[in-house]
C-alpha cells in the first residue's frame, strides 16, 4: 500500500510543479484529467487504510475545512447547473463544470495531504524536495528551449516578451515555492544555493508583474526576519533589483526587445499606476461581472457557477463570480486563521516560518489568476491547509525522529 501511496503523491507533485509544461508539449491531452483521478484514487485509499487501522481525527482546523469545502461543492453545483450565465467571456472559453471538478481535486488533496501526515510521515515531510526536484526539472526544460531557440517552434507557447514555455503568472508561483522550500528544507548549503539561484533566475525570465512582487516581497522577508547571510543578500539583491531596473527602464530597455518592452509596460502599470493594455482589460472584465452579479442578490449570495468564475482573471473576483460573498468570506476566512498561526520564531526558521511566507506569495499570486482552476495552486492551497492542521511543535517532533 504504502509504495502505491507514494507513487501517486510523485504523482501529484509532478503536476503541481510541471502542468505549465502540460500543454506546451501534450495540448488537448487526456493525461490533463490523470492528476483528478489520482487525488480522487489517493483518497479512496487513505481512507480506507484510516477505517482499517482505526486512525483517529484530532484536529478541529481539518473538520471545519471538510465542512465549508463541501458546502462550497454543493453551492458550486447547484449555481453552476441553475444559474443563467450567457455573457461572452471574450478569449476565455472553458469554465463551468471543470471548476466544480478543481473544487473537488482541492477537497480530495486537502483531505489526502491530512491523512498522508497522519499515517506516512515520511512521505509527507518528503513532499518539499519532491517538488523541490520537479521544479528544478521544470528548469532545465525551459533553460533548454530558450537557450537553444527551439522555443520559437512552440507556438502555443511563444509568449511575446517573456522567456518561458509553459505558463508564466502559474509558474512564477511555482517557482517562488521552490525557492522557499530550498531555504527551509535543503540543508545542504551548496545544493541550496544552487537551486535558489536556478530558480530565481527562471523566475526573472518569465517577466510577469507577480513574480516580481513575489520575489521582493520573499527578500523583503529575509531582511526583516532571518539571519546571517540571508539578510545581508537579501540587502544585496533588493539594491542590485532596483538600480537595474531603473537602467531598464530609463535606457537598457530598447536594446532588450519584446522583453524589454513588457518589463516597461509592468512598471507603468503596477510600479507607476499609469493606465496600460492589460489593466484596461481587467478593468472591463470586473465591470461586466459586477453589472451581472448585481442583477440578482441570490447570485451576489451564493454566486453564478463556474461559467461566472471566468470574466476575470484574478480568483477574488473568480471566486465572487463562482461562488459569490459566501466563497470568497470562507477563502478569506481560511488566510486570516493561516496567518493568526505565528511562527515561535521566524530568525529559528521554526517549522511554520515557510508556511507564512507561502500564505503571503500566494495571495499576491491570486491577483493575477484563477486559483481554484490551476492545479498548481490548488495544492498549495492543500498543503498550507495540511500544514496548520496540526501544531508546530509536532511538526518539529516527528522531523527530529525521522
Amino acid at each position: 500500500m504504502k509504495s502505491i501511496i507514494n507513487f501517486l503523491v510523485i504523482v501529484l507533485v509532478g503536476f503541481a510543479t510541471l502542468d505549465g509544461l502540460r500543454d506546451t508539449f501534450l495540448q488537448n491531452n487526456p493525461i490533463s484529467y490523470v492528476k483528478e483521478f489520482a487525488s480522487v484514487i489517493l483518497l479512496l485509499l487513505l481512507l480506507l487504510k484510516a477505517f482499517g487501522s482505526n486512525t483517529k481525527i484530532n484536529s478541529t482546523f481539518i473538520i471545519l475545512c471538510n465542512f465549508f469545502a463541501l458546502f462550497v461543492l454543493v453551492i458550486c453545483f447547484a449555481t453552476t447547473k441553475y444559474a443563467l450565465t450567457s455573457l461572452t467571456r471574450g478569449t476565455l472559453s472553458f469554465g463551468g463544470w471543470s471548476v466544480w471538478v478543481k473544487l473537488l481535486s482541492f477537497y480530495c488533496l486537502m483531505n489526502c495531504l491530512f491523512f498522508i501526515r497522519i499515517m506516512y510521515k515520511d512521505i509527507y515531510y518528503n513532499i518539499p524536495r519532491l517538488y523541490i526536484r520537479f521544479t528544478m526539472i521544470y528548469c532545465l526544460v525551459t533553460i533548454f528551449f530558450i537557450g537553444t531557440g527551439l522555443s520559437s517552434h512552440l507556438l502555443q507557447r511563444n509568449w511575446s516578451g517573456r522567456l518561458s514555455i509553459g505558463y508564466p503568472t502559474m509558474d512564477s508561483l511555482v517557482l517562488i515555492v521552490a525557492i522557499i522550500f530550498s531555504i527551509y528544507f535543503l540543508h545542504k548549503k551548496s545544493a541550496r544555493i544552487f537551486s535558489i539561484a536556478v530558480f530565481t533566475g527562471v523566475l526573472l525570465m518569465q517577466n510577469t508583474a507577480s513574480g516580481y512582487i513575489m520575489l521582493l516581497m520573499l527578500f523583503l522577508f529575509s531582511i526583516f526576519f532571518m539571519k546571517g547571510i540571508y539578510k545581508v543578500l537579501s540587502l544585496v539583491f533588493i539594491s542590485c533589483f532596483c538600480l537595474i531596473g531603473f537602467y531598464i527602464y530609463n535606457y537598457w530597455y530598447v536594446n532588450m526587445g519584446d522583453y524589454g518592452i513588457l518589463l516597461v509596460d509592468k512598471i507603468n502599470g503596477f510600479v507607476l499606476g499609469n493606465d496600460t493594455s492589460s489593466i484596461e482589460i481587467r478593468q472591463q472584465q470586473i465591470s461586466t461581472l459586477m453589472n451581472d452579479m448585481n442583477s440578482y442578490l441570490l447570485y451576489v449570495i451564493f454566486g453564478k457557477g463556474g461559467d461566472e468564475a471566468y470574466l476575470v482573471e484574478n480568483t477574488y473576483y473568480a471566486l465572487y463570480g463562482c461562488v459569490g460573498v459566501v466563497g470568497i468570506s470562507l477563502f478569506l476566512l481560511l488566510f486570516v486563521f493561516f496567518f493568526l498561526k505565528i511562527p515561535k520564531s521566524f530568525s529559528n526558521s521554526t517549522y511554520y516560518s515557510h508556511g507564512i511566507i507561502i500564505s503571503v506569495v500566494y495571495l499576491i499570486s491570486c491577483a493575477g489568476l484563477i486559483g481554484f482552476y490551476l492545479f498548481p495552486m490548488i495544492f498549495i492551497l492543500a498543503y498550507l491547509v495540511s500544514l496548520y492542521s496540526f501544531s508546530e511543535a509536532s511538526h518539529e517532533q516527528i522531523i527530529k525522529a525521522l
